[in-house]
């Protein structure tokens, strides 16, 4: 296979090596502790120092081993050949455009956005069976340029959740999101998806705006080919996908292109300049969808990692085999994909050619310098060893092999951008995207933002400024040693009180809790906060926060319940939860988000947690809450028959690790006696003082202790080794 080498992550132009340390900004890691060390029974590496010395397949060389020096041959043979190879081994073999699919456009042009904007909705029927399936592809283009007969620029995203949790319009038709557990889509929870846009903004710099849910293309689910689309190209005998037969990541990619089908029909949209976007398995989508289909102008994708853009010989993070384990994600590319999991070198691709079929289009790498499992630093070697075929078709590559810091970007016809942090997108993303959106796009900017819009604007930031603004207020940490793995907690004040510095004499258990752990080991960063309940920690978003800091390996413990029973729709709080652990829900109307939310039980709500948590490679802790200050008959009120009883029945049947602290802190209260707990309260009955922080923190330990497989056991500090489990 023709080829370029690479030498811990460097570039080598030649046959021969350079060291390392010629890479400038890339410094090896040698973490005091190794991050997870396995996943799904896979060891991951997150050293640079062992990523050694790989060979990457040159895009500028025929499989017949003869060069490619001028773009026709580029485009009549190698690249052909290179789509090839990933239709037949990694994403699968895509059908095209249906014959029978039709365009129902049933919201035809709606003011939206106090009237700056034109809303459509359209849904795309794949087949004859308007039973069948089908997505809904919501579109917004700015007023003034639909007046004005004028086709805007667009951008074209993806979504994790329904159109009406990915903008803030209620206008949007009522989406429906897939359920793993029932293999069908349901009712979406109203509230702010993971993704959410901020359609203002973009209208304002003149761009339109289309958007789409992953899941009605194809289910997230690896029980899943029998719902989607792809269940429409399968012979009624056929029970199993054939190895190259596509996976769900070409089915949303074909979805992305099916959304383009009709954006190319309609006036107000210039369809030769629209830019496509996703995140995460969703920035695999668009680097696929960019490659296959050409119509696209360019492509912005975000944390995409293994299997989109960053290297898969870069032995770093997660890689083919995390991917195609049975337990994670094999249904989301074709199954000969899996094969190459242990043979890594005998793959005719690598990200660099998936990077290079995107050629002469520009194309935006986003990343975040701490997201270690999508290997920031291997997106950026894709970009650098694809740069000789945009030069070939008179583009310009990155024009450097320095990887630079966080928050420098680098924009050219390819582009990189890494901010300081992890797996996601913050403000300053977007403002690259824009920044890259309008160098070569060239968007006619709405020439005088009206008062309404800039209201718009201004009072309706996107959710994760909102997020910051709080994070700020309530001095939320961050972990302090990103080489490391955390200990992440959630809950409510009981867990951290206010600005968790002691204020009022009021002290969660987590504050102390790190004194029980050795800070060279582990982190341990307490994001609870006060007034929040298992549902409003959710649809207020920071539990979608605090989840993309997380990283495989690392341990969260939940617990929530003393905010949970108030009223569904109460107009200050908006928190209260079904009781019960059913499928139970009510639809109501969310004062407080503004939103009409489908509310959840609480054990509902607990699963939602051990489930996400999961899905990133985290170990999901459950933690009863603790028992308040009530005395009956000389004993503490116990919660067995509601909240406390409940997250054990949802433990038990989730087959996630138990800390019972109302169990274990009631029985201490019991035996220590009414007089000796009083100093323990700060309050006459709900919030412990400092020491009464630091016992209930010691029961925790005491509680991951007894866990039969404590995923913490050996980070504690001499502190922690001297809780003993004989109580």
């Amino acid at each position: 296979m023709p080829s370029v080498q690479l030498c811990f992550g460097v570039i080598l132009a030649t046959a021969a090596t350079f060291s390392s340390t010629s890479y400038g900004q890339a410094v090896a890691i040698h973490p005091e502790k190794p991050l997870p060390s396995v996943v799904a029974g896979i060891p991951v590496n997150y050293d640079q120092a062992k990523v050694g010395t790989y060979t990457l397949p040159d895009p500028l060389v025929l499989q017949n081993g003869k060069p490619v020096r001028d773009a026709k041959t580029w485009f009549t043979k190698r690249r052909p050949e290179i789509v090839k190879f990933y239709e037949e081994d990694q994403y699968g073999r895509s059908p095209r455009r249906p014959k029978d699919m039709t365009f129902d456009v049933f919201d035809k042009g709606t003011p939206a956005f106090d009237g700056k904007a034109i809303r459509k909705q359209v849904t795309i029927y794949f087949s004859k069976d308007k039973n069948g399936p089908k997505m809904d592809l919501l579109v917004y283009v700015p007023a003034a340029s639909a007046a004005a007969h004028k086709s805007v620029p667009l951008l074209l995203n993806i979504s994790f959740t329904a159109n009406s949790n990915t903008v803030d319009d209620p206008g949007v038709k009522p989406g429906e999101v897939w359920d793993l557990k029932l293999h069908k889509l349901v009712p979406a929870i109203k509230g702010r998806g993971f993704g959410h846009l901020n359609v203002p903004m973009l209208l304002n710099a003149g761009f339109g705006v289309a958007t789409f849910y992953y899941g009605d293309v194809d289910p997230d689910d690896p029980q899943g080919l029998p719902y989607g689309v792809r269940a429409l190209y399968m012979k009624s005998e056929q029970t199993e996908r054939a190895p190259d037969a596509w996976g769900s990541i070409a089915a949303w990619a074909w979805g992305m292109s099916r959304a383009m089908d009709y954006l190319e029909t309609d006036k107000d949209v210039d369809a030769k300049r629209v830019a496509i976007t996703g995140i995460s398995r969703l920035g695999k989508t668009v680097m696929w969808a960019g490659a296959h289909d050409t119509r696209f102008a360019m492509v912005l994708a975000s944390c995409s990692g293994e299997g989109g853009a960053a290297l898969s010989r870069r032995n770093y993070g997660e890689t083919i085999a995390h991917l195609t384990a049975p337990t994670r994600y094999p249904y989301q590319f074709a199954r000969n994909y899996a094969k190459y999991a242990q043979h890594v070198d005998q793959l005719p691709v690598d990200a660099n050619m998936l990077v290079s079929l995107i050629a002469p289009r520009p194309l935006l790498l986003q990343t975040g310098d701490k997201d270690y499992w999508s290997d920031p630093k291997g997106e950026f070697l894709a970009e650098v060893a694809a740069g000789p075929v945009y030069k070939l078709l008179g583009k310009d590559g990155l024009d450097t092999d320095q990887w630079p810091p966080a928050g420098v970007p680098i924009l050219h016809d390819l582009g990189y951008y890494m901010h300081d942090g992890g797996h996601g997108m913050v403000p300053s993303d977007w403002k690259i995207y824009l920044e890259f959106m309008k160098m070569h796009l060239k968007p006619e900017p709405i020439a005088e933002t009206s008062p309404a819009l800039t209201a718009v604007i201004s009072t309706d930031p996107p959710l994760s400024e909102r997020l910051h603004a709080q994070e700020v207020r309530l001095h939320l940490p961050v972990p302090a040693n990103l080489k490391l793995p955390t200990l992440w907690l959630v809950g409510d004040s009981t867990v951290r009180n206010g600005h968790g510095d002691g204020a009022g004499g009021q002290w969660g258990w987590g504050d102390p809790l790190s004194s029980f752990f050795d800070p060279s080991k582990i982190n341990v960063v307490n994001r609870a906060i006060g007034g929040l309940s298992s549902r409003n920690f959710i649809t207020e978003g920071h539990w979608a926060e605090d989840l993309a800091m997380m990283k495989p390996g690392d341990v969260v413990l939940i617990q929530f319940g003393h905010n949970d029973g108030g009223p569904l729709d109460d107009p200050a709080r908006a928190r209260g939860s079904i009781p019960g652990i059913g499928d139970e829900t009510k639809d109501v109307d969310n004062p407080v988000l503004k939103i009409h939310e489908t509310v959840h039980t609480y054990g509902w709500y607990l699963r939602k947690y051990v489930e996400d948590a999961r899905a990133r490679g985290v170990t999901p802790i459950i933690c009863t809450l603790i028992p308040r200050k009530i005395w009956r008959d000389g004993k503490i009120v116990r919660n067995d028959d509601t909240y406390a009883g409940w997250a054990r029945e949802v433990a038990t049947q989730e087959h996630v690790g138990l800390i019972d602290l109302n169990k274990r802190i009631a029985d201490r209260y019991d035996a220590m006696g009414e007089a000796a707990v009083e100093p323990l309260f700060a309050d006459p009955h709900t919030h412990t003082s400092l020491i009464g922080a630091k016992l209930n923190a010691e029961v925790v330990v005491e509680g991951l202790k007894a866990l039969p497989n404590d995923p913490v056991a050996g980070d504690f500090s001499a502190n922690g080794d001297a809780v003993s489990l004989a109580r």
